[in-house]
Formats: C-alpha cells, sequence, structure tokens
C-alpha cells in the first residue's frame, strides 16, 4: 500500500510589500506545517497565539476583503491579519495542504495585487509529507445558496459535482455586472487550472470614483497602479500596461472565491456567484457548514 501523503513547504519563505488597506509595509514568513495542521497564521513575537484559516474566525469581512480575527489571553488584546484572500489562494491553487504563516504586522502583503508572487514560490517549494491519515475535503452534498441587496442583488451558492465531473475538484463561476461602469463578464474554471489558466496573475481592481470614500474609511490606503487595475467609470483603464486579459476582473473575483472558499477547508463541489464578494462568500461558508452536521461534510475518499 503506498504511504498517505500530505503536502507542505519544504523551507522558509520570505515575502514583503504593503498591506492594500493599511498601506503599512508587512512581512510574513511561510514554514513548513505538520500534517493535519492546515494553514495557521502567527503573529510575529507571539507564537503562543494561533490563528486558523477558518471561516468561523472571520469577524471582518466586507466586499474588499476578510479579516481573521481571535481573542487574546489577556481580554484587552485582540489578534487581526487582514487581507489573507490572495494568500490562501495560491495556497488552495498551489496544492499546499499545511502551513505557518508568521505575520509582522497586521495584513499580508498585496504584492502586486495577484496571487503570482506567492503561488510560484510555493510551487517551487511544494513537498509530500508523510501522514497517519489523508487530507479531508469538504464535499458539497447538497446545494446551499446565500443572497444580499444593497441596491444590487448579489448572490452565491455551492452545489454537488455531477458523476462526470472532474472528482474531488472545485469549479469557480462568477459572473460581474457593474452596469454601465464595466461591460459584464463572466469567467469559469477549475482549482486543478489556477495555474494552467493563469488565474493567478489576475490583479485586483477597483474604480477611481470609489477611492477617497474606501480611504476615507481607512481601506485602499496601500493601493496604487503598482498593485491595482485602476478604472475610471466609463470602463477605460487608467493603468499604462492596461489589463493581462481581457476578463481580469472576472479572473480575480474568481481568484478571490478561492481564497475565500479555503476558509471552509479544501471544498469538492461547484461554485457560483453574480457580483460576488467576500461578505457573501463567508456567508455562504456558514451556510454549508449549518445545513449539515460537519462530519458528514467530509470526504471518506
Amino acid at each position: 500500500m503506498a504511504p498517505i501523503s500530505q503536502s507542505t513547504v519544504r523551507s522558509e519563505l520570505s515575502f514583503s510589500g504593503v498591506g492594500l488597506h493599511t498601506g503599512e509595509s508587512v512581512d510574513i514568513k511561510v514554514l513548513p506545517g505538520e500534517p493535519g495542521s492546515g494553514i495557521v497564521f502567527i503573529q510575529d513575537g507571539n507564537e503562543q497565539v494561533q490563528i486558523p484559516a477558518s471561516w468561523e474566525l472571520v469577524k471582518g469581512s466586507s466586499y474588499l476583503g476578510v479579516t481573521l480575527e481571535k481573542q487574546d489571553e489577556d481580554p484587552a488584546r485582540t489578534w487581526r491579519v487582514r487581507t489573507v484572500e490572495h494568500l490562501l489562494a495560491a495556497f488552495s491553487g498551489a496544492g499546499i495542504d499545511n502551513a505557518i504563516v508568521v505575520v509582522r504586522g497586521s495584513e499580508i502583503p498585496g504584492m502586486d495585487g495577484s496571487s503570482k508572487c506567492f503561488t510560484e514560490a510555493f510551487q517551487s517549494r511544494r513537498t509530500l509529507v508523510e501522514s497517519k491519515s489523508s487530507l479531508r475535503k469538504v464535499k458539497v452534498l447538497k446545494e446551499v445558496a446565500v443572497s444580499q441587496e444593497d441596491g444590487n442583488s448579489r448572490w452565491a451558492k455551492l452545489s454537488p459535482l455531477e458523476d462526470a465531473d472532474t472528482d474531488g475538484d472545485l469549479n469557480i463561476s462568477v459572473h460581474l455586472d457593474f452596469g454601465t461602469r464595466m461591460q459584464p463578464q463572466s469567467f469559469s474554471y477549475w482549482r486543478s487550472e489556477f495555474i494552467t489558466r493563469k488565474v493567478l496573475e489576475a490583479r485586483t481592481f477597483g474604480f477611481m470614483s470609489d477611492l477617497e470614500g474606501l480611504r476615507a474609511n481607512n481601506l485602499a490606503r496601500g493601493s496604487s497602479l503598482d498593485n491595482t487595475i485602476a478604472f475610471n467609470d466609463n470602463g477605460s483603464v487608467i493603468n499604462k500596461e492596461g489589463l493581462r486579459f481581457p476578463k481580469e476582473p472576472s479572473m480575480h473575483k474568481g481568484l478571490d472565491a478561492l481564497g475565500d472558499l479555503r476558509l471552509g477547508g479544501v471544498l469538492s463541489g461547484r461554485y457560483e456567484s453574480l457580483r460576488p464578494g467576500h461578505s457573501l462568500n463567508i456567508m455562504l461558508l456558514k451556510k454549508l457548514y449549518s445545513s449539515a452536521k460537519t462530519s458528514d461534510l467530509y470526504d471518506s475518499n
């Protein structure tokens, strides 16, 4: 019988950059993780407080990002890690099951606004470690759906794979509609295609007319043309280099969804959404776990 294994990084990796929302200089180190430990965040200098990458620890999610939060033993202190989605998408797309992320600062560095830097580094250091058990995948058993009304109808749903679908994979389909600000577009891919379809390279984006309001609310303070695609309200791109791909905005929303859904484990199923956002995705994970016994969700294969 072949040995059972799970994947992690072979050795330490370091990344530095600017937080997309805080604008602070931030650094992270990614270290090998033990089989079965999953993705765990640790604040530099306080290794006792571990923040697992779990939807249950999401205390701040909006259309623009996900924050994980855990209470310290001292009730006056709370530990937070912001904007985890691009890093989690890289872990998922590169097939990294377990890792420790040591964070210096309060946010994951934004890099170029995509998952490219993280994913390529993980690819080069990915290794298999023998384990007493295989990685448990979360199998979507029945359709669950959520919606939001905030002036625009938004919805997201998870449904089971069909018999002919790729076994154990996750299909992600997103549909964008910003009215007159951008032509509607859709994009669909399998998690196993994250690298080959170049989803890892799709950058975050926004509209210049929203920037002042975002910064007034302490958001997008690290956003620049080096890490964000900026659109005018007529759909034109301000960045001199233009788009990397014709459907880069919907590709990036597909990247975001992969990162958000990793907070629910390694999912097997189909995800589809209209006007997706982080808060909607977290709502979907909460409904998934509330709709069935947790033990029933795990695939025994």
